[in-house]
């Protein structure tokens, strides 16, 4: 009978072993997901950011590309006006240089 309850109390220390072994290991994993959750929460946010910033990003390039293209229409519709005010004073210029150089030649003839 020793024998059997010596034998019982060798199984009882092993379950007990065994048993600090499953509670470690159910410790561990609990810190391990504790971790891979707030891993998981400060990647949501991140994504949550990253998304926001690429919709701040695609407002501000339509709102960049609109003013270029006021901007490219001003100057467009200012090089036409440079070039229609080119072309009067050169017309505008021509009587008044045909008219000096008459001038010129009278003067140097005289």
């Amino acid at each position: 009978m020793n024998k059997a309850v010596e034998l019982q109390r060798e199984r009882i220390r092993s379950m007990e072993t065994e048993l600090t072994g499953y509670r470690k290991n159910i410790v561990s994993e609990q810190q391990r997901n504790e971790q891979l959750t707030m891993l998981h929460n400060k990647l949501l946010m991140d994504m949550s950011n990253v998304k926001r910033n690429v919709q701040n990003s695609v407002q501000k390039r339509e709102q960049l590309k609109s003013e270029y293209s006021k901007y490219a229409k001003i100057l467009q519709e200012s090089e036409a006006q440079l070039g229609k005010t080119t072309t009067e004073r050169k017309r505008e210029d021509e009587p008044k240089h045909k008219h000096t150089c008459t001038n010129r030649k009278r003067r140097l003839g005289n």
